[in-house]
Protein backbone atom coordinates (compact mmCIF):
# COMPACT_ATOMS: atom_id res chain seq x y z
CA UNK A 1 0.00 0.00 0.00
CA UNK A 2 0.71 3.67 -0.73
CA UNK A 3 0.87 6.16 1.37
CA UNK A 4 -0.95 9.52 0.53
CA UNK A 5 0.61 12.73 0.39
CA UNK A 6 -0.56 14.98 1.94
CA UNK A 7 -2.27 17.64 -0.98
CA UNK A 8 -2.40 20.56 1.86
CA UNK A 9 1.40 20.82 0.69
CA UNK A 10 0.56 21.39 -3.14
CA UNK A 11 -2.29 23.50 -2.21
CA UNK A 12 -0.79 26.18 -0.06
CA UNK A 13 -0.02 29.06 -0.90
CA UNK A 14 2.01 31.62 0.27
CA UNK A 15 1.13 33.66 2.05
CA UNK A 16 2.26 38.16 2.39
CA UNK A 17 1.03 38.86 5.67
CA UNK A 18 2.57 42.81 6.40
CA UNK A 19 1.97 45.24 9.25
CA UNK A 20 0.79 48.42 8.16
CA UNK A 21 -1.13 51.97 9.80
CA UNK A 22 -4.35 53.10 8.41
CA UNK A 23 -3.27 55.98 6.19
CA UNK A 24 -6.89 57.07 4.57
CA UNK A 25 -10.84 55.50 5.33
CA UNK A 26 -12.47 55.18 2.22
CA UNK A 27 -15.71 53.69 2.55
CA UNK A 28 -17.15 51.14 5.56
CA UNK A 29 -14.77 48.76 5.01
CA UNK A 30 -11.90 50.13 2.35
CA UNK A 31 -8.73 52.12 3.44
CA UNK A 32 -5.45 52.63 2.74
CA UNK A 33 -2.70 51.05 4.53
CA UNK A 34 0.93 51.93 4.57
CA UNK A 35 3.33 49.20 4.78
CA UNK A 36 6.00 49.67 7.36
CA UNK A 37 8.72 47.56 5.78
CA UNK A 38 7.80 49.23 2.39
CA UNK A 39 6.25 52.26 2.65
CA UNK A 40 3.90 51.53 0.19
CA UNK A 41 0.12 51.96 0.57
CA UNK A 42 -2.03 49.28 -0.39
CA UNK A 43 -5.95 49.21 -0.48
CA UNK A 44 -7.15 47.23 2.40
CA UNK A 45 -10.86 45.80 2.99
CA UNK A 46 -12.10 44.56 6.28
CA UNK A 47 -12.18 40.49 5.99
CA UNK A 48 -15.45 38.54 7.71
CA UNK A 49 -14.33 38.64 10.86
CA UNK A 50 -13.85 41.86 11.84
CA UNK A 51 -16.66 42.90 9.81
CA UNK A 52 -18.95 40.17 11.90
CA UNK A 53 -17.49 41.08 15.67
CA UNK A 54 -18.36 45.01 14.79
CA UNK A 55 -14.23 45.94 15.24
CA UNK A 56 -13.64 49.79 14.46
CA UNK A 57 -11.20 50.93 12.15
CA UNK A 58 -9.84 54.31 12.46
CA UNK A 59 -7.59 56.67 10.92
CA UNK A 60 -3.79 55.67 12.58
CA UNK A 61 -4.44 51.93 13.59
CA UNK A 62 -2.02 49.17 13.14
CA UNK A 63 -3.20 46.70 11.27
CA UNK A 64 -1.93 43.17 9.77
CA UNK A 65 -2.66 42.81 6.05
CA UNK A 66 -2.54 39.85 3.90
CA UNK A 67 -1.35 41.03 0.58
CA UNK A 68 -3.49 39.40 -2.61
CA UNK A 69 -0.85 36.79 -4.42
CA UNK A 70 -2.44 38.44 -8.03
CA UNK A 71 -2.48 42.01 -7.39
CA UNK A 72 -0.12 43.37 -5.19
CA UNK A 73 -2.08 46.55 -4.87
CA UNK A 74 -5.12 44.82 -2.82
CA UNK A 75 -5.37 43.06 0.46
CA UNK A 76 -7.46 42.03 3.21
CA UNK A 77 -7.29 43.44 6.65
CA UNK A 78 -7.45 40.60 8.95
CA UNK A 79 -6.22 41.69 12.32
CA UNK A 80 -6.21 45.40 14.06
CA UNK A 81 -3.61 45.70 17.11
CA UNK A 82 -5.14 46.98 20.30
CA UNK A 83 -5.01 50.54 20.87
CA UNK A 84 -1.63 51.57 22.27
CA UNK A 85 -1.23 53.06 26.14
CA UNK A 86 -1.74 56.68 27.23
CA UNK A 87 1.52 56.48 27.95
CA UNK A 88 2.98 55.89 24.90
CA UNK A 89 0.21 57.93 22.91
CA UNK A 90 1.37 61.50 24.92
CA UNK A 91 5.05 60.29 24.14
CA UNK A 92 4.32 59.83 20.51
CA UNK A 93 2.42 63.13 20.08
CA UNK A 94 4.72 65.17 22.14
CA UNK A 95 7.23 64.00 19.72
CA UNK A 96 4.91 64.39 16.93
CA UNK A 97 4.49 68.34 18.69
CA UNK A 98 8.66 68.74 18.23
CA UNK A 99 8.72 67.60 15.13
CA UNK A 100 6.52 70.24 14.22
CA UNK A 101 7.43 73.04 16.15
CA UNK A 102 11.21 72.28 14.00
CA UNK A 103 9.53 72.34 10.68
CA UNK A 104 7.69 75.43 11.36
CA UNK A 105 10.71 77.39 12.78
CA UNK A 106 12.43 76.47 9.35
CA UNK A 107 9.26 77.66 7.64
CA UNK A 108 9.46 81.24 9.24
CA UNK A 109 13.17 81.58 8.57
CA UNK A 110 12.00 81.17 5.05
CA UNK A 111 9.13 83.46 5.43
CA UNK A 112 11.46 86.42 6.79
CA UNK A 113 13.95 85.97 3.65
CA UNK A 114 10.88 86.53 1.07
CA UNK A 115 9.26 89.63 2.11
CA UNK A 116 7.28 91.89 -0.39
CA UNK A 117 10.33 93.93 -1.97
CA UNK A 118 8.32 96.42 -3.66
CA UNK A 119 6.88 97.34 -0.39
CA UNK A 120 9.51 96.12 1.98
CA UNK A 121 6.60 94.97 4.82
CA UNK A 122 5.25 91.68 5.05
CA UNK A 123 1.87 91.67 2.73
CA UNK A 124 -1.57 92.12 4.07
CA UNK A 125 -4.95 92.53 2.48
CA UNK A 126 -6.27 95.83 1.56
CA UNK A 127 -8.72 95.37 4.41
CA UNK A 128 -6.19 95.14 6.87
CA UNK A 129 -4.17 98.26 5.65
CA UNK A 130 -7.47 100.25 5.17
CA UNK A 131 -8.95 99.65 8.40
CA UNK A 132 -6.08 100.48 10.74
CA UNK A 133 -7.15 104.23 11.32
CA UNK A 134 -10.68 103.28 12.07
CA UNK A 135 -11.82 102.90 15.98
CA UNK A 136 -14.35 99.98 16.73
CA UNK A 137 -17.78 100.91 17.60
CA UNK A 138 -18.95 101.07 21.45
CA UNK A 139 -22.43 100.95 21.23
Amino acid sequence: MQKKKNSSDNNERERFIFEGTIVDPIKDIMFHVRLDKTDEIVLGYLSGNIRRNRIRVLLGDRVKIIINEFDSKKGKIFYRFPPRSKKTRLEKSKNDHQAMENTSSTESLLNKETKNPISGDSPQSTDQRNNKDTTPNQD
